[in-house]
């Protein structure tokens, strides 16, 4: 009876992970399109590389900094159908520069 539990846990996650990704893809491809709304795209991308672990990684910095931009990259792929190339150049490149600017940064503590 748990692992129905689990399961079904595990699905309403991924339908939510899901729609955080399709609503961050749909802001990302408007900006692309208009120029409008940069902050409201970047809130949704930043949502989304939060709920997918993006910045939960055991190597620091750098790891979260690897996993956002492969989350860019996938946030990415979804917006290939409906951008030309061009424009599909322009939102690759404002992926990952809040791949990279908009990453939380590790705090390293003093030792005593």
């Amino acid at each position: 009876m748990n692992r129905g539990i689990t399961n079904r846990n595990n699905s309403d996650r991924e339908t939510e992970l899901s729609r955080i990704k399709e609503t961050a893809v749909g802001a990302v491809v408007r900006w692309a399109q208009s120029d409008r709304n940069e902050l409201t795209m970047r809130s949704q991308v930043n949502r989304y590389m939060e709920a997918s672990g993006a910045h939960n990684s055991p190597a620091g910095e750098e790891g979260i900094m690897l996993g956002r931009r492969i989350v860019a990259r996938e946030i990415l792929l979804g917006c290939i159908t409906p951008l030309s190339r061009e424009i599909l150049r322009k939102a690759e490149a404002m992926l990952l520069r809040i791949a990279e600017d908009d990453a939380p940064r590790v705090k390293r503590g003093r030792g005593i």
